[in-house]
């Protein structure tokens, strides 16, 4: 009975799965729903066919190469590529090679991904002891989150990167439980990816956490010490050789060029100021120009001399929509960079308010949800879009706060995963607040399995805690 009762959950959590996702409906860039209107058979036929997958991501996302280049020159594009890390575009790359649809087959590999992503939150959830009607129930939940919809139905890096951090808490919980140095390098090599395929994760925040987890590791197994350093870091070799290659080719010390770009949207509601800074020649002309423009809009600021290296030198993808891999913004990057510092130093209220904008966003779901005067705020966005970060905002605080004190109460493997989990999630959770400002609710979807994780745990025994449970 106990055998059949454990075979329940992931059959109920899969079969909610596939019935969802058939009856999945864009609302709009980054949120997605379920629709039972219409004719629900053909519409779940055409979705099984990808025939509803938004293809149209594939031109339009920022951070991925033009499709003519993903096919016909790829190593090069892949190693003058100064925006992003390689990974994701390789990915994407091998996507485009793979014989029949593309939209078909980047869905179903989508859909593979979630549903490995949920199985491990329920599985993560049960080892921690909790109760399996509970993680069943909360692992739908989180399936049914808007944001994470949204990723399994667009050409976007948010599946992949949530399925790699839940897994490396699942392999690091075998690691340290097990003693096996197998799964702690495993863990590692899961961390380094994640640098290696988008900037949000930077290589400091890695080695950071590489450290942890070899001192977690160390700590419960000290006989395996050497192993376990020499686990933990060799992987970040990777890490170290790709940043190397940035600094000689780009002379950057950051994954990606867009940092300067991404913070001056930390600077919203400081015109005023940008104009007298710019009198009196603390910032540059491009402090009154929009931090995401094409690069035309850039070419009377700054000179780049052509490179002979069309990811470089072409200002428009083939699909018509601007490059933003173009050489230009990695001088406007450093210039934006330069500025929004000034800026933010001299007016750190200001930045605080835009702080508290981008925590509302990333509580919530919708994308962009930008402070404005009440009548256009409120004409804009619904009661939902509104009220969901007030709802939203709250659990976050709580399920961290739960997660801090059954870190406090815990010991061995668990206090250590626990531990990891929070460093993890806090830095995700800070760098969307501090750092970005419009797209947090997607950034918050990279580490939802923690967060569910730690607010079952307040419905979860102390007791349950003492280990890991296989």
């Amino acid at each position: 009975m106990s055998d059949r009762r454990s075979r329940i959950a992931p059959a109920v959590i899969v079969a909610t799965f596939i019935i969802t996702r058939l009856l999945y409906q864009t609302v709009s860039t980054g949120v997605g729903t379920i629709s039972f209107r219409g004719n629900l058979a053909q519409r779940a036929g055409a979705t099984f066919r990808g025939e509803t997958f938004d293809v149209s991501t594939l031109g339009s996302c920022m951070p991925i190469i033009d499709r003519d280049l993903l096919l016909h020159d790829l190593g090069r594009s892949l190693w003058y590529l100064h925006a992003q890390p390689p990974l994701f575009n390789l990915f994407v790359a091998g996507m485009l090679r793979l014989p029949g649809s593309f939209a078909r087959n980047y869905q179903y590999a989508n859909w593979l991904m979630a549903l490995a992503l949920y199985l491990i939150a329920y599985t993560l959830m049960r080892r921690f002891g909790v109760r399996r009607e509970i993680a069943t129930l909360a692992t739908i939940l989180l399936m049914l989150n808007p944001n994470a919809m949204w990723c399994e139905n667009a050409v976007y890096y948010g599946v992949p990167l949530a399925l790699l951090v839940a897994a490396s808490a699942l392999a690091l919980a075998n690691a340290l439980q097990r003693g096996s140095i197998a799964w702690l390098f495993a863990t590692a090599m899961l961390l380094v990816i994640l640098p290696l395929t988008r900037a949000f994760f930077t290589s400091i925040w890695c080695a950071l956490a590489l450290v942890l987890i070899g001192c977690a590791f160390a700590k419960l197994h000290p006989d395996k010490k050497r192993k376990a350093i020499a686990a933990a870091a060799l992987p970040f070799a990777l890490v170290l050789a790709f940043q190397i290659k940035q600094y000689v080719v780009f002379k950057q010390t950051l994954g990606s060029s867009w940092f300067g770009c991404n913070l001056a949207a930390m600077t919203a509601g400081m015109t005023a100021d940008k104009v007298q800074a710019l009198a009196e020649h603390h910032v540059s002309p491009l402090v009154l120009v929009y931090r995401n423009d094409p690069p035309e809009t850039y070419m009377p600021y700054v000179d780049v001399a052509p490179t002979g290296v069309p990811l470089l030198d072409r200002t428009r993808k083939s699909t018509g929509e601007p490059n933003f891999h173009h050489a230009i913004y990695i001088p406007v990057g450093r210039q934006y960079l330069r500025d929004t510092t000034w800026l933010i130093a001299h007016h750190p209220l200001k930045y605080l308010g835009n702080v508290v904008n981008s925590t509302y966003i990333l509580s919530g779901y919708q994308l962009g949800v930008y402070f404005d005067h009440p009548r256009k705020f409120f004409a804009r966005w619904s009661l939902m879009d509104v009220a969901a970060p007030l709802i939203g905002f709250p659990l976050i605080v709580f399920a961290i706060v739960v997660g801090v004190r059954r870190a406090r109460a815990s010991v061995g493997a668990t206090k250590w995963l626990i531990v990891y989990m929070l460093f993890v999630a806090i830095y995700v959770l800070a760098v969307s607040a501090f750092l970005e400002k419009s797209e947090g609710a997607v950034y918050r979807q990279q580490i939802d399995v923690f967060l569910w994780t730690f607010l079952v745990l307040a419905v979860t025994p102390a007791a349950a805690l003492d280990d890991v449970r296989d």
